[in-house]
């Protein structure tokens, strides 16, 4: 088995007795992975209490998916810029796949045990304890890996999304994993 920062960060994850959760922004207000404009940002294998955020502004929805149905676990959304702002929680409540789409834009998002002590960056979280997107998912299906791009690249490749999706293949086209 190749070793990877997915494998890494899933079997965490599991010592810590919950199994991680994909976490994806969307451009769309619907959680609608099928429409062809639509943009996504992917965490895939988010570990618990770990918040994953973006700068980038427009992700009008952010959708947890394989959640475990088996425990409820407290599901977060931030906004203001990567995890600054907590604008929403839920309970998972034994859904696998959870659509927050109540208070866009949303630019963060994590989740975690439900505690009698309030868990996860309540006020916030300072940029270096929030992880972004690894992935970056075309309406076409092509995906990017964009766990080596520097910060600026990072948003230079969000800006390409956003406007023209294909000169994101053309300027970026080594960093696509699928096609």
């Amino acid at each position: 088995m190749k070793l990877s920062l997915s494998n890494v960060i899933f079997a965490a994850a599991v010592v810590h007795g919950v199994a991680a959760v994909h976490v994806v922004f969307f451009t769309s207000s619907d959680c609608n992975s099928n429409n062809g404009a639509n943009t996504r940002y992917i965490c895939p294998w988010l570990a618990p209490e770990t918040c994953c955020g973006i700068d980038l502004p427009g992700h009008r929805t952010v959708e947890f998916q394989q959640v475990p149905t088996n425990q409820n676990l407290e599901l977060r959304s931030y906004g203001g810029g990567r995890c600054a702002r907590r604008s929403a929680d839920d309970g998972s409540r034994g859904r696998h796949t959870i659509c927050f789409n109540r208070e866009p834009p949303y630019t963060g998002a994590g989740y975690g045990r439900f505690t009698r002590k309030r868990n996860g960056f309540e006020d916030g979280a300072d940029k270096g304890e929030c992880i972004r997107p690894q992935l970056l998912e075309l309406g076409d299906g092509s995906q990017f890996d964009l766990t080596s791009l520097s910060d600026a690249d990072y948003a230079k490749i969000g800006e390409l999304a956003e406007r023209n999706q294909s000169s994101v293949a053309e300027q970026f086209g080594q960093l696509m994993i699928t096609a």
